[in-house]
């Protein structure tokens, strides 16, 4: 179990978020990107120092969630695309077209011929 906290830092014309695992900044909003990787008192310090006043938004237990989680291989198919999902967590779309006047248009292959490529990229062969 972890600690998760969102906090709220509100500085001159700007208010920003951050979020923080086990007193240790995980998320931060583009303004204050420099905390990345602060602990808790670095950034109660910083603010002080500069009159932000810092507010707990939330705070609850959880699951580690930076955890890597259990990836399955394998296709799921879409509306328009074939999405393939590795073992190593890496995905990859395959798009269709089951109108043959549009694939002429917009170069999507058949499904027929967009899971065959996807098949073959989840068994390890690059598609072509």
């Amino acid at each position: 179990m972890i600690t998760e906290i969102l906090a709220q830092i509100c500085g001159d014309g700007f208010t920003a978020g951050i979020v923080l695992f086990d007193d240790r900044v995980v998320e931060c909003a583009p303004r204050v990107r420099f905390m990345r990787g602060w602990s808790r008192d670095r950034v109660r310090q910083h603010c002080r120092e500069r009159g932000w006043p810092v507010t707990v938004v939330h705070e609850m237990q959880r699951e580690d969630v930076t955890a890597a989680p259990e990836v399955k291989p394998g296709i799921v198919q879409h509306e328009q695309s074939f999405e393939v999902v590795r073992g190593d967590g890496g995905v990859e779309f395959f798009y269709f077209d089951e109108n043959a006047g549009r694939r002429a248009i917009n170069n999507r292959l058949s499904k027929e011929a967009a899971l065959a490529a996807a098949q073959a990229h989840l068994r390890g062969r690059n598609h072509e």
